[in-house]
């Protein structure tokens, strides 16, 4: 061995230098996902914020509806007494004048014949002598009275105020009704249908024609009905004057145990889909209805502070 060589293997000293260069090295113990996990924190963090920024939190103004039918007349007894007979079926064509129901009337009746008698002898006293000034008065007072006898005879039947088709009929044969009460009801040839809302009082100030009406029906759950304000009313009214602003026959179905404003929006059509089916709409159908009043983002509904910058006027 030449003493250029030196006294150390060239094997050794090519060790020696490799431990050398990886001294002061760092010590890797991170395992290889925190790079990726740390992307994907930032990914959502980012997210999270830009969801805060857009997404919206909205409110509504929700309560009982019922569906009711435009050009819809109900007929009520105007004088008391019993049914003996009713000409009519429910979906039944009518015209204007026709008899619809009539009531006992035989005191009635018996009196006009009696005043026709009596108008007829008094009728030929005064041909007999036209001169005679006591005759003439009896004759106009027995005008009168018989005039006023025919008007309530005329009480005890029940004629359609207009044409139509019947749709309700509440009455029998041989019941007792007392004036005011309802007997049937008519409705147009073609009727339209519209919903009257009850939402809360409260949102009163925020309801106003334009907006949109959402309804789901009673029974068909998951059907809803879209349809656009048209009427706000411009009071808030109590539980006792919803029921008679409703009627009878509807107001005692709808529990209302607070103030509430009236808001009416017309349906589209006089059909509505649900279950892969169609369906009529019919009058005094109960359902929910909501209408939308506020949004706001997630982020100035955590810190309310920010509405200050974002609501004012320009």
């Amino acid at each position: 061995m030449s003493s250029s060589s030196g006294i150390y293997r060239q094997e050794a000293v090519d060790h020696y230098q490799r431990g050398l260069q990886d001294e002061g090295s760092l010590l890797r113990i991170s395992p290889n996902w925190t790079g990726w996990m740390y992307w994907v924190l930032l990914s959502v963090v980012g997210f999270s914020l830009l969801f805060l920024c857009t997404g919206r939190i909205h409110e509504y103004a929700s309560g009982p509806a019922v569906v009711r039918a435009g050009g819809r007349w109900e007929l009520t007894a105007q004088a008391g007494g019993i049914i003996t007979a009713i000409d009519v079926q429910t979906g039944d064509s009518v015209t204007q004048g026709q008899v619809l129901v009539r009531f006992f009337g035989a005191e009635e009746l018996a009196r006009l014949e009696e005043l026709d008698r009596e108008f007829q002898r008094a009728l030929l006293e005064t041909l007999r002598d036209p001169a005679r000034e006591s005759s003439r008065q009896y004759l106009s007072t027995l005008r009168t009275q018989r005039e006023q006898a025919r008007a309530k005879l005329d009480l005890r039947t029940l004629r359609a105020p207009r044409s139509g088709t019947v749709s309700d009929i509440r009455v029998r044969a041989g019941m007792h009704l007392s004036p005011g009460e309802l007997v049937l009801a008519l409705v147009a040839e073609q009727p339209h249908f519209f919903v009257t809302a009850l939402l809360p009082g409260r949102f009163g100030p925020r309801l106003v024609p334009g907006q949109e009406l959402r309804i789901e029906l009673i029974g068909y759950q998951y059907a809803h009905q879209t349809c656009i304000v048209q009427n706000v009313a411009s009071e808030v009214i109590g539980p006792s004057e919803v029921r008679r602003y409703l009627g009878p026959e509807i107001g005692d179905a709808i529990g209302v145990s607070g103030p509430v404003v009236l808001v009416e929006a017309a349906l589209a059509g006089p059909f509505f889909e649900a279950d892969d089916r169609t369906h009529e709409y019919r009058h005094a159908m109960l359902g929910q209805a909501e209408v939308r009043v506020d949004s706001e983002t997630i982020l100035t509904s955590l810190v309310p502070g920010l509405k200050f910058f974002t609501e004012r006027d320009v």
